[in-house]
């Protein structure tokens, strides 16, 4: 928190201080109906309001860029800005869960969400009011491996639909879900890795599921330069920024073992191809996580894009008064972050014609996406920024062999 713009409850108008999980979840029955969320002002005072209160110019500059071209209002009507939770409860100790708030405005076609967190050890985190989660300031950040890890965990633990059989460990003896050759990406200290055959690596696997790209900038594994990839290993400075990362993140998973198709498959040799080509979709299933480099086109594009630390827009601090409580408690709204449709459904990566089966066929996978992290499993979608998604693979994903190799 201490890079962002942070502002608190005191410099904000009498309506963003009655922003809380608790209004913006509400349900009321007024004389049109039943009333959603938290009415806020209208939408022409806001032009005024923002300009001394820094929430109400969050969310105007958040409607205005989320209604672009231009926001369209009805003309003779009242154009209320409205907060509201996903959820909507009439009990008033019900958990709020609260991680994204919709702003809308009546009788337009102005919509925009804003990201709502609290810091985990927190009593609005704590008591289930708050349900989202600051971003990290980098993909590879220790904080971020450790979500990846806690997502592992809880699916591990408690997703029985997604481990039907046994994952195999390292003592287990059979070879029949390990794929040919695998990479041994070492410890971080080791600066090459090498292709072992699955004999010698027993244990739990990565697999990574990229964009190739211009074949000239892929480095392959080839006849000529097997043995070498083999013996000498593979150094991870001369690796393709996609490869390159797909090691770092499975050594910082603790994994040992990573599966990458053009490294692991011989490919200027038809038989191998032949051989291994039909066994992808169970390399993809028997992988403990795939990796997917969702956020770049290319296998230079890389896992760990750049995040903006020291956004512009402040960071609001607001303050709620539970009922029943006497202590308030304390979270926060920024900027909506980058929601799934937009760096996931719509990537390169997702319009891949192999995407269908490495995706769709993976127990767990981790998406690295533009902004933010997120972990798919059988069960459900989750997002770093704390957001919690119904399954979301699709049988429908819009395929295209030539939008990366």
């Amino acid at each position: 928190m201490s890079s962002l713009n942070t502002e608190s409850t005191s410099g904000l108008c009498d309506s963003c201080r009655g922003v809380s999980p608790f209004t913006v979840s509400s349900i009321r029955t007024t004389a049109t109906g039943q009333q959603l969320g938290y009415r806020h002002r209208t939408y022409q005072d806001l032009g005024q309001s923002s300009s001394f209160c820094p929430l109400c110019k969050l969310i105007l500059d958040e409607l205005i860029k989320a209604s672009y071209p231009t926001i369209k209002l009805k003309k003779g009507r009242v154009h209320q800005v409205l907060l509201s939770s996903d959820k909507y409860h009439r009990v008033e100790h019900t958990r709020r869960e609260l991680c994204v708030i919709t702003v809308l405005v009546t009788n337009s076609n102005a919509r925009a969400f804003l990201h709502a967190w609290a810091d985990p050890s927190s009593d609005a985190a704590l008591s289930g009011d708050i349900a989202g989660h600051a971003l990290h300031p980098a993909p590879n950040s220790p904080g971020a491996f450790r979500q990846i890890q806690t997502w592992l965990e809880t699916c591990l633990r408690s997703h029985t639909e997604c481990n039907p059989v046994p994952l195999a460990d390292a003592d287990t003896s059979s070879t029949t879900r390990f794929p040919t050759r695998l990479l041994d990406v070492g410890t971080n200290n080791t600066p090459f890795v090498k292709l072992t055959d699955r004999q010698n690596a027993l244990g739990r696997y990565a697999a990574l599921s990229y964009c190739w790209g211009p074949a000239a900038t892929q480095l392959r594994t080839l006849k000529s330069n097997l043995a070498e990839h083999t013996t000498t290993g593979i150094n991870i400075s001369a690796m393709p920024a996609t490869l390159r990362d797909a090691v770092i993140a499975t050594r910082n998973l603790g994994l040992r073992y990573l599966w990458i198709d053009a490294l692991c498959i011989i490919q200027n040799d038809s038989p191998d191809w032949l051989r291994e080509a039909p066994q992808m979709g169970l390399i993809y299933q028997n992988a403990h996580l795939t990796i997917a480099a969702t956020g770049s086109s290319s296998s230079t594009g890389g896992l760990f894009h750049p995040r903006d630390t020291t956004t512009s827009q402040p960071v609001i601090e607001l303050s709620y008064l539970p009922p029943g409580r006497t202590k308030p408690r304390t979270f926060f709204v920024g900027p909506h972050t980058p929601s799934f449709d937009k760096v996931v459904t719509a990537s390169v990566w997702n319009r891949r014609g192999w995407v269908l089966q490495e995706r769709n066929l993976s127990r767990r996978i981790v998406l690295f996406s533009v902004g933010q992290l997120f972990f798919e499993c059988i069960r459900h979608s989750v997002a770093e920024d704390g957001l919690v998604l119904a399954a979301v693979r699709s049988t429908t994903v819009p395929l295209s062999l030539d939008a990366c190799n």
